[in-house]
């Protein structure tokens, strides 16, 4: 059995989109439900306060994952990361934040990234040497088990 990719989970506990009570729950289902389900991922969450200090991460884990490489929902410092010999993978920000990243990416240390946004969008906004993956994702199935089929919720005709 191939071992689990041992993956470290950086996000601030105060980010309304990771607590499962927001209108759109597309990255909480991802990163807080499907991640977890994933066999070949072990998956540990670090909500952190204003500042993290990465060193704990220290031959404890193969991945660092950001919940975005902008500051929102972040910890405002991600101390020691650059001492790290850990890849760091990071979900895009929203295109109108990109010009504003350029800076967590060198202070971060990100090697990868990864949206549900087109590739070639992706490159319209960021750098053509960044490495980018486009991932779907935030489609949690148990919200489709029990759906009223369409016909039946027509209440009355436009």
């Amino acid at each position: 059995m191939k071992d689990k990719l041992r993956t470290a989970l950086i996000f601030h506990k105060d980010n309304v989109f990771l607590k499962g009570n927001h209108f759109d729950n597309t990255y909480y289902n991802f990163f807080i439900k499907a991640l977890k389900r994933n066999t070949s991922l072990d998956i540990t969450n670090f909500p952190t306060d204003h500042s993290f200090d990465t060193s704990v991460l220290k031959n404890n884990f193969d991945v660092i994952l950001l919940w975005s490489n902008y500051e929102y929902g972040m910890p405002k410092k991600l101390e020691n990361i650059t001492k790290l010999d850990i890849p760091v993978i990071a979900r895009a920000a929203d295109p109108g934040n990109a010009k504003k990243t350029l800076k967590t990416h060198r202070e971060w240390k990100i090697d990868y990234y990864f949206h549900f946004l087109n590739e070639s969008f992706f490159y319209e906004l960021y750098p053509s040497h960044f490495k980018y993956k486009t991932i779907v994702y935030g489609i949690e199935p148990s919200l489709f088990e029990n759906v009223m089929p369409f016909e039946k919720r027509i209440k009355r005709r436009i």
